[in-house]
């Protein structure tokens, strides 16, 4: 299952479940390219592994605008030569909305962040891959794309949609060595969460808390070792999958 070596970028992976990705990957001796629009926390985590000996760089970019993909794409073939894995994972939340009150500008936010950045990922990280005939993506989804939650229905609608897109390009690419998995947290540990929680205690509570099993949200390193799994040689049989880790949530 070792990852040793690996070279990969991680969209959104500054702060939340990318941070969490990145310093994990570092740690299993992953070179990772860090793709986000935080500066200031991107730069910070980027040298706080570097320091710890670890060969992980930023790159201030947006997942939504094509030339950011590519100017990305560039520097890291320019500094490791291949790309071996990508997570695309750099999202957004929506405030608890009903179907009707949603606004058109938030819904043209998530579609352009959560699901077209996965797609123009997917579009430049593939092209790179398909040079040496392997490669392996994963996406973050979440498992608002398999059971709706309630108010959350832009959401809800992107995260099936980054499922979908999976699935496609994992059935193209197959034959070219080429894996795409993504993987779907339920509740999850994260700022996010936190601002939800501070933002909407009932609503968090009512709708992601007392629906869980385990009765408890998972913690992000929990989702960075199921990206590092998918990642690894050792399930190079596996593509087209959504792996979920949400506490028993869809059970």
């Amino acid at each position: 299952m070792s990852i040793h070596g690996k070279v990969g970028i991680v969209t959104g992976g500054a702060s939340g479940i990318g941070k969490e990705m990145t310093t994990y990957l570092a740690a299993q001796g992953c070179k990772v390219v860090i793709m986000d629009v935080q500066k200031e926390s991107g730069s910070r985590l980027a040298q706080d592994l570097t320091d710890q000996g670890h060969d992980v760089i930023f790159l201030e970019a947006d997942v939504s605008k094509e030339e950011d993909h590519i100017r990305v794409m560039k520097e890291l073939v320019s500094r490791h030569g291949k790309i071996d894995f990508a997570c695309n994972n750099a999202g957004i939340e929506q405030k608890p909305t009903s179907l009707i009150d949603l606004d058109a500008s938030t819904f043209d936010r998530l579609m352009q962040i959560n699901l077209k950045g996965v797609w123009l990922g997917m579009k430049h990280q593939i092209r790179q891959m398909l040079k040496h005939k392997k490669g392996c993506i994963v996406n973050t989804a979440s498992i608002a794309g398999i059971n709706a939650v309630k108010d959350l229905g832009g959401y809800n609608a992107v995260k099936a949609g980054v499922i979908m897109l999976t699935r496609t390009a994992a059935l193209e690419y197959a034959p070219e060595g080429i894996r795409v998995n993504s993987i779907s947290p339920g509740l999850i540990e994260t700022e996010m969460a936190v601002r939800m929680k501070g933002e909407h205690p009932d609503y968090y509570q009512k709708n992601f808390v007392d629906v869980i099993p385990m009765k408890r949200p998972g913690y992000p390193i929990e989702i960075a070792k199921a990206v590092a799994f998918l990642c690894s040689d050792g399930v190079d049989f596996m593509t087209g999958h959504n792996l979920v880790v949400d506490g028993g949530w869809c059970a």
